[in-house]
């Protein structure tokens, strides 16, 4: 997705955050670092930093110039890089509906080197990308969905990646994103005679990180309860039968946001130790809702609130077969993700909740990783294939392939050997 330009008001906007981070609030931040609590010191002087600009640059920007500074993805570094380049023609193919209703990006069919029909791969990724519902694109999660893809091509099985490139606000509020993800998930499992991928839902899994971890629930509340969407087709269905849609190989989130206004006890403890802080999250949530939402706040809709709903959510109904999420314990969601997990636990009898704590990490840990210039530069240099032996597991990127394993024993367990 190419860089808008910006108008006058957004660049004055940038220049002036900039300058008073400069010379007035980072020499606060740092004058005042012995002073603080024992908890705010758990990292690094200069990884404190590094977090402090991102909150308060999040703070104090417009969401167009937040956009346009946050906008890190660079495909073309990443398709034209040793790594990717002899694969290039097949990978992070733009899709449009054809009445226009969503678009994204095939990130990969089938793998790398012999790319197949999508309706043919062992498995099926639908990806819903994070960024508070304003930010970021399918662009910056290129990388990141291809490393998750490599570690499934590796474990022997084919994988197909759809990433949504959801209209963001607050341009546009919600259920607009809603709208998309539920039309773009009917198309894939909608059988190519009439139009679709023709995805047997067995084969899908539906993945998001922090906004696209909220997302993936508001889809999955939806498919069961259509709010934003038509009812769904049971045609779609194997065989023509009435047969549930839901994602059959389960559900993937990373840091998910399942709250727009609720504040655990780890907001206040870890906001020194996370890009994100309780001030930002609320602005976004108000720029996601609109004015006219924000009226009935907290919101408690169960499409937008999965903590505390009202009417409260069949989850035993509502979630797939397979959920698997991670979190870091440094960040200001961990105990809203940590609460969540416990009770799905309990009252999802027929299901399986897997989870990943990562006790140094913050929000959405595995995707900032692959934002690193450094770790960036020296993965892409390195051959895919096993040429010169570069074929390795990279640390940097190890808790991506983490996810790729969890994914592939969902597959076993399944599909046991066979695909």
């Amino acid at each position: 997705m190419a860089k808008k330009l910006l108008g006058w008001y957004d660049v004055a906007n940038i220049i002036v955050t900039l300058l008073g981070l400069l010379l007035f609030d980072l020499p606060i931040h740092v004058l005042s670092h012995p002073f603080r609590r024992v908890d705010d010191k758990r990292l690094l002087l200069k990884d404190q930093i590094f977090l402090f600009t991102i909150r308060r640059t999040n703070y104090l920007l417009t969401p167009a110039a937040l956009r346009y500074v946050t906008n890190i993805g660079l495909p073309e570094s990443v398709l034209d890089s040793r790594r990717y380049k002899p694969y290039s023609h097949a990978l992070f193919q733009e899709f449009v509906h054809p009445d226009a209703t969503f678009r994204g990006r095939r990130v990969i069919q089938g793998s790398f080197t012999q790319p197949s029909v999508p309706a043919e791969s062992d498995i099926v990724i639908l990806y819903l990308h994070g960024g508070g519902y304003f930010s970021s694109s399918t662009d910056c999660y290129l990388l990141f969905l291809l490393r998750l893809a490599e570690t499934i091509v590796r474990g022997g099985k084919t994988v197909s990646i759809f990433a949504l490139e959801y209209d963001l606000a607050p341009e546009h509020v919600f259920p607009t994103q809603l709208r998309q993800a539920g039309a773009a998930y009917r198309w894939l499992v909608r059988p190519g005679s009439e139009g679709g991928v023709g995805v047997q839902p067995g084969r899908l899994l539906l993945g998001g990180d922090s906004a696209g971890g909220h997302l993936s629930l508001s889809l999955l509340v939806d498919l069961q309860q259509p709010y934003a969407s038509a009812e769904l087709d049971r045609r779609t269905a194997v065989n023509g039968t009435k047969h549930s849609i839901k994602p059959g190989l389960g559900l993937f989130m990373i840091s998910p946001w399942l709250s727009l206004w609720h504040e655990a006890t780890s907001f206040p403890k870890n906001e020194c130790t996370d890009v994100l802080s309780r001030k930002f999250l609320l602005k976004v949530a108000g720029w996601f809702l609109g004015p006219e939402r924000l009226k009935e706040w907290p919101p408690r809709s169960p499409y937008l609130e999965f903590l505390d709903p009202k009417p409260m959510i069949d989850w035993q109904g509502v979630l797939p077969a397979w959920v698997w999420v991670s979190a870091g314990k440094n960040e200001i969601l961990y105990d809203d993700v940590k609460d969540w997990l416990e009770t799905r636990k309990k009252d999802c009898r027929n299901g399986h909740v897997e989870e990943e704590i990562d006790l140094n990490e913050s929000h959405v840990y595995a995707w900032l990783k692959t934002t690193e210039p450094g770790p960036k530069k020296e993965f892409l240099r390195r051959m895919y294939n096993n040429e010169e032996g570069e074929n390795i597991s990279e640390d940097d990127y190890k808790a991506i392939e983490r996810i790729g394993k969890a994914i592939l024993r969902r597959y076993k367990n399944v599909y046991g050997g066979s695909s």
